[in-house]
């Protein structure tokens, strides 16, 4: 049985790359340093994402949602799958 720390660890790294901006980040970044096409973030912006993320889990807040000080997020119902 999995402890609860890697299921904690496994959650938050599925919110990570589950979040359209980070996606986003990876691909844009991606796509500019194998095919040496521009589209979307420049790599700069690319940068600053993963350096956010990476303060955030430096800064003790991955259990938290990636809203990076945005204001409370308004969800459909009270379970974690409700979006």
């Amino acid at each position: 049985m999995l402890d609860r720390s890697y299921r904690t660890y496994a959650y938050n790294l599925y919110r990570v790359i589950g979040n359209t901006v980070v996606r986003c980040a990876i691909d844009d970044a991606l796509r500019q340093i194998e095919m040496q096409t521009r589209r979307g973030l420049t790599l700069a912006q690319c940068e600053q994402v993963f350096r956010a993320i990476v303060q955030y889990f430096d800064d003790g807040k991955s259990e938290g949602r990636l809203g990076f000080g945005s204001a409370k997020v308004n969800r459909l119902g009270r379970e974690v799958y409700h979006g």
